[in-house]
């Protein structure tokens, strides 16, 4: 690592082009890379019988990987250097991939490294990294993001976070709660349909600061 910082002036940044985030979903199919770490390719092979009859060849799975810090890197940048057009990695799940023998660090700290390794590699290649995560038992109807298990630093790594909350485990509706640096807080409103997410109602921010606001103040306007 430099001694120096690496530093550019204000001037120099506002008149330098720079490469804005990448939405992969909306009208672009990657090479995807998903290690389904808790599952067996019996499992996914069933799954993927009840998705599709011709399944693409820029799908790619794994059912074991290495660690962070522990060969998980080196995978990944081996894959990527093989398969160039990869765009997406979805890593299910982030336990999974811990290094649980790494015991020196206190849990903010390991939560922040473990996801700050896995977005250098995101930035470096320009991809998207998904990875996914339990959440905690205990509700939090204020704020689903304090759900997360773990502490705040797997949180304050990401570039975006994504909570999933549902009445009970078997219903199948479910609220996604979205928020992130780069895109603006919104909630969707999902049905699970056979192995198929279905996106039935959005709520982006300003949506949601108009349902905030009692009704009768907009009677009052209107009036």
């Amino acid at each position: 690592m430099s001694e120096n910082l690496t530093i550019m002036d204000a001037d120099t940044l506002l008149s330098t082009p720079m490469q804005r985030a990448s939405f992969i979903i909306d009208g672009f199919l990657p090479d995807v890379l998903y290690l389904c770490l808790e599952d067996s390719f019996q499992r996914i092979q069933d799954r993927l019988y009840r998705l599709t009859e011709s399944a693409p060849d820029n799908l790619y799975f794994a059912v074991t990987s290495g660690q962070i810090g522990n060969g998980l890197q080196k995978q990944i940048h081996h894959h990527l250097k093989e398969y160039p057009a990869t765009r997406l990695i979805i890593i299910d799940t982030l336990q999974k991939v811990r290094n649980t023998e790494n015991g020196n660090k206190g849990m903010y700290a390991a939560d922040y490294d473990d996801i700050t390794a896995l977005k250098r590699i995101a930035d470096r290649y320009c991809i998207a990294i998904v990875i996914v995560h339990h959440l905690r038992k205990q509700k939090d109807i204020s704020d689903p993001f304090n759900q997360i298990s773990g502490t705040t630093g797997i949180t304050g790594a990401v570039d975006s976070a994504y909570v999933i909350t549902k009445g009970n485990r078997f219903d199948d509706m479910a609220l996604m709660t979205a928020s992130g640096r780069d895109i603006e807080h919104q909630q969707l409103i999902l049905k699970f349909d056979d192995c198929v997410w279905q996106l039935i109602e959005r709520k982006d921010q300003e949506k949601l600061r108009e349902e905030e606001i009692p009704p009768v103040l907009f009677r009052i306007v209107r009036f």
